[in-house]
């Protein structure tokens, strides 16, 4: 009557549905966690280039607020010397823009939007950027997230934190 098929090769349809399905299914569990995980080292970064930015930002306002000599390359040239001092910033206010204007961290982008990562003043929330404001002999750094509805307020902001000196 029926008579054996010999050398069967290939698959059935339903063998490659129950692949294609699999494959589905895999995927919608992995797309939401790698996109989960791009954010969180997006914001990461934001964080640690805010921590790196304290003890640079704390060593240029010692220096402006005691009129120290050579210790820090206020002119950008790479060299801590006489020169400074002409590019020291006059008071504390001034330190984000002469900062932003003579330091290597000027040059870094955001990780969300390619825009520049540091800015002077308060950052805006959706920005994806790190605001430096100084005030009297207090600045503070903001880091805003691409969203102005992120950050454990719901406004956008990441992390806030100050630095004084007296």
């Amino acid at each position: 009557m029926f008579s054996k098929v010999r050398n069967r090769k290939g698959f059935t349809l339903i063998e490659l549905m129950i692949v294609v399905a699999i494959i589905g299914i895999l995927a919608a569990i992995a797309i939401p966690n790698y996109l989960g995980m791009q954010k969180k080292a997006k914001t990461r970064a934001i964080t640690e280039a805010g921590a790196s930015l304290k003890s640079e930002l704390q060593s240029w306002m010692a220096a402006v607020a005691s009129a120290e000599h050579g210790v820090v390359d206020f002119n950008g040239d790479g060299v801590v010397d006489a020169n400074d001092d002409a590019a020291r910033p006059d008071t504390i206010a001034d330190i984000p823009d002469q900062w932003l204007a003579n330091t290597k961290f000027a040059a870094e982008v955001s990780p969300w939007n390619g825009n520049a990562l540091y800015v002077s003043g308060d950052c805006a929330a959706g920005s994806g950027q790190i605001g430096i404001n100084c005030a009297g002999n207090t600045c503070t750094v903001t880091g805003c997230s691409d969203n102005a509805t992120d950050g454990p307020n719901g406004d956008g902001i990441i992390f806030q934190t100050t630095v004084s000196v007296e």
